[in-house]
């Protein structure tokens, strides 16, 4: 009989480490990722040897199956550096010595194994019921997770670490517990340790927005799940044909794809990107909540800007949209008076063509409401005076 109660005492040692380790920030420890880590893991896993019966891999198809995984991760990684010729590179942070690329494999590589061989251990002796899977998920989650308590200062800091690092381990974190089910730990080993390693070895690596690589990571491993999941209903041969069918994941991929570019778009990764207003100085062309989609300002765009263009400016670390009333040419530079158009008054400075960021398009009503909601919430009554009308 599987037993249940030894899983949960695994997990509540994962769970333990991880609080001590971030309430005495021990990852800011020298020796942190290359001693102390793995030696605890380490004992975590022999403790789940002793208690459990090991490590058994009864996976049917498992030769496929891994096959499956080595494409899928192969692609990921082609897809991740390919993504680089958009953003940018930069040089990896991580040395290329040696001695240097020994200790990152026993710091994370290392580390990696022995995590998906105590995931394996509980998993193989524990009873198929959600609730454990769930409590698996969250004991490996805050495992992985390093949390600097410090940092947790004000709602940026909180809204960027739950977005950027709890929300994409999590997904992980759920996948890699479904890929060990349905496909064995070695399965689970070859798209981590791949991946991994590529970042350890590689040069350099995309630059990314903290959002972005948030974006991809979770994009990939939910179609990953999907394509498991899909090949795991063909193989167990369940199902009738037709529910096969409905099982078939390419619909789901291609919503994924879609809002990962959608995504991508209000990231401004493209020429034209959506803008939420939050004021209604530009009343009635556009009110707080509408959102302005915005063309990305170009030389010779500002060469042929003109009296009655609305554009997008940086004014003192806040983005301004207001209507050009005037331009001057001075030595060669312009110079831009511009005016909300429920203001009463101009706005009291020049705009300079280095203060310029894009030109406005079209406006989509409402639907930048939530993120006006939000800058509320977070700047409250700290608005430029620029935009509040005169």
């Amino acid at each position: 009989m599987k037993n249940k109660y030894s899983a949960i005492i695994i997990c509540i040692l994962l769970l333990l480490y991880s609080v001590i380790k971030n309430i005495f920030n021990l990852t800011s420890l020298t020796n942190y990722n290359l001693i102390i880590n793995p030696l605890v893991c380490f004992g975590i896993f022999i403790f789940a040897l002793f208690i459990f019966d090991g490590i058994n891999e009864n996976i049917r198809d498992k030769n496929n199956k891994q096959k499956t995984i080595f494409i899928l991760s192969a692609i990921y990684l082609i897809i991740f550096f390919a993504l680089g010729l958009i953003f940018t590179f930069e040089y990896n942070a991580l040395s290329l010595k040696l001695m240097a690329i020994i200790k990152n494999i026993i710091s994370f590589v290392l580390v990696i194994v022995i995590l998906e061989m105590i995931r394996m251990l509980i998993l193989n002796n524990v009873p198929k019921k959600k609730l454990l899977y769930l409590f698996i998920i969250i004991a490996f989650t805050a495992v992985e997770l390093n949390i600097n308590v410090q940092n947790f200062n004000n709602f940026d800091n909180i809204f960027k670490f739950v977005l950027g690092s709890l929300m994409p381990m999590v997904v992980k974190q759920s996948v890699f517990t479904y890929i060990s089910l349905k496909y064995g730990c070695t399965a689970t080993l070859i798209n981590r340790v791949l991946i991994q390693l590529a970042f350890i070895l590689t040069p350099i690596l995309p630059k990314f927005e903290w959002f972005i690589l948030a974006t991809i990571d979770i994009v990939y491993y939910y179609i990953l799940y999907l394509i498991i999941h899909y090949e795991d209903k063909l193989l167990a041969r369940t199902e009738s044909k037709r529910k096969s069918k409905k099982a078939n994941p390419l619909a789901n991929v291609i919503i994924i794809l879609l809002i990962f570019m959608a995504i991508l778009f209000q990231a401004g990764m493209f020429n034209y990107t959506p803008i939420a207003i939050v004021s209604d100085s530009m009343k009635p062309s556009f009110s707080r909540g509408d959102a302005v989609v915005v063309k990305k300002i170009t030389a010779s765009d500002i060469d042929n800007l003109k009296v009655g263009d609305v554009i997008e400016y940086a004014y003192n670390n806040y983005i301004i949209f207001h209507r050009i009333i005037a331009i001057y040419d001075i030595n060669g530079s312009k110079y831009i008076k511009t005016k909300g158009d429920n203001n009463s008054d101009p706005d009291f400075e020049y705009v300079t063509e280095d203060q310029i960021l894009g030109i406005a398009k079209f406006t989509i009503p409402y639907i930048g409401y939530p993120t006006a909601i939000l800058n509320d919430l977070v700047n409250k009554d700290d608005k430029p005076k620029i935009e509040m009308g005169n």
